[in-house]
């Protein structure tokens, strides 16, 4: 695997964050709405209106308005220049493939961007609608869904929403805090059961990653009734989270050392094989994500990875 690959695709692949927005797209009809606020959204694009040139495209995260105009979503942890470049081809490309006008939104939960827009050229900016986290105040979310409690309410799909993405709201409070306090009204609420369910397992997610304290941990596990095979599966994100968590921080500071502290945190627990495994599974997913809107030609060009490899991936995938 090349050096590359690690330092700049690893942590954006391995999020919770994108794996929790990425539960929320697929199995919330609501979320779209929650995020843009429009209320004529009535749901994916339909595929079967691209070319073959475009068959490849991924749409989950492009719905479609009443009037026919598309918008599209993108989530980021960490703004950059080049992946702001890549979502606006990425819009472009679905602008050219549909012949309709698409909005471009971002969904951003980490630090609030110094720049809100990028200059494909000297005239040309790409300006999609922020909807930052940092810019919603955690106490006015969690005070209202308290009341709520209080008075035996029932909790709608954005109050659990708000829920989910709650760890990332400003707050002067850390995320853990913000994430255990969550646990502790969660056999409170009244809801309905499929949205508990999507709660829970984001709530999981969360503590996976944020929660390190054993005493904590154990609580989670509690009141999330979680049975030993998911307890085991939780303290095994809090470890692979520790390698991700690195990878991101070397990601951030521009450390070329990255791959060495992750590797290095694996060694701690022995985990010298599952670190390989887990590089390489990660790549492969990352190349499949990839295949859905580059050739395989332009992935190795510009990710140094060897068309060799990718077609191995392919292969790999058809078999199963």
């Amino acid at each position: 695997m090349s050096k590359k690959i690690v330092d700049n695709a690893l942590p954006d692949v391995w999020a919770t964050e994108d794996s929790i927005f990425n539960i929320c797209m697929v199995e919330i009809e609501e979320f779209p709405e929650y995020l843009t606020k429009l209320r004529d959204i009535e749901g994916y694009f339909p595929e079967k209106f691209l070319s073959p040139a475009y068959k490849n495209l991924n749409l989950d995260s492009v719905r479609i308005r009443k009037n026919g105009d598309l918008i599209g979503i993108e989530h980021h942890v960490v703004i950059t220049p080049p992946l702001l470049s890549r979502n606006f081809g990425y819009i472009t490309t679905v602008h050219a493939a549909t012949g309709r006008q698409i909005q471009p939104y971002i969904f951003n939960t980490g630090n609030i961007p110094k720049f809100s827009v990028d200059y494909v050229n000297p005239t040309l900016p790409y300006k999609p609608i922020w909807i930052n986290t940092k810019e919603i105040e955690k106490s006015i979310k969690i005070n209202n869904i308290k009341y709520k409690i209080n008075n035996q309410e029932v909790v709608n799909v954005f109050d659990v929403l708000d829920l989910i993405w709650m760890a990332k709201f400003r707050s002067d409070e850390s995320i853990e805090d913000t994430i255990l306090e969550v646990i502790d009204i969660y056999n409170n609420l009244i809801i309905d059961e499929r949205l508990l369910h999507i709660l829970r397992r984001s709530l999981a997610m969360w503590a996976g990653k944020y929660v390190k304290n054993k005493e904590k941990i154990n609580k989670v596990i509690e009141v999330l009734k979680m049975s030993a095979m998911e307890a085991n599966d939780l303290r095994e994100a809090i470890r692979s989270a520790r390698i991700e968590g690195e990878l991101l921080r070397a990601q951030q500071k521009g450390e070329k050392e990255g791959l060495k502290k992750g590797k290095e945190l694996g060694f701690e627990k022995g985990e010298k094989e599952g670190l390989k495994q887990g590089c390489e599974n990660t790549e492969r997913k990352f190349v499949l994500k990839l295949l859905k809107t580059l050739t395989p030609e332009e992935i190795s060009k510009e990710y140094e990875i060897t068309l060799e490899r990718i077609q191995e991936i392919k292969d790999e995938e058809y078999l199963f």
